[in-house]
């Protein structure tokens, strides 16, 4: 007798429900119950599983451990996967296709401005968060942030 038991690739649906159902037996080591916010959600969804769910599950107790706040962000998850998630969007992004040409320095320039923008508005605009988020120093986010000539929102 054969059985095929689908990867967690072919089961999407299935990774947030694990992912949760980990995070109850996280939970007996926490005070209080962990959530997963919808970021993270996206970047699980959105990861390849080549572990499996040996692989999800260690994502998860990991994360649960450097989550404050008793949710689950994205910035909490494995830098593998904010990596993949990240290779994943610039794959889908950039197509060449129906382009004479292609001015790199303005694509890159405009990334990076949406990128800025994203984060800030994730951050309310709270600068030494949104820098430690995108991987920088402070005065390196101030400097961006003037050299694309970004405002805060009224």
């Amino acid at each position: 007798i054969s059985i095929h038991l689908p990867t967690l690739n072919e089961r999407e649906e299935d990774v947030i429900v694990l992912a949760e159902h980990f995070l109850k037996y996280s939970k007996l080591q926490h005070e209080q119950p962990i959530t997963i916010q919808q970021d993270a959600q996206d970047l699980l969804l959105k990861h390849t599983w080549s572990g499996n769910v040996s692989e999800l599950k260690n994502c998860i107790q990991q994360a649960a451990l450097s989550q404050q706040g008793g949710s689950i962000q994205a910035a909490d998850l494995p830098q593998n996967l904010q990596d993949s998630s990240l290779q994943f969007a610039l794959n889908h992004q950039i197509q060449l296709d129906h382009y004479n040409s292609f001015n790199l320095k303005e694509a890159l320039a405009l990334i990076e401005k949406n990128a800025l923008i994203a984060a800030l508005d994730k951050y309310n605009w709270n600068q030494y968060h949104t820098a430690k988020f995108l991987c920088m120093n402070r005065t390196t986010l101030i400097e961006k942030i003037r050299k694309r000539g970004l405002k805060k929102p009224d």
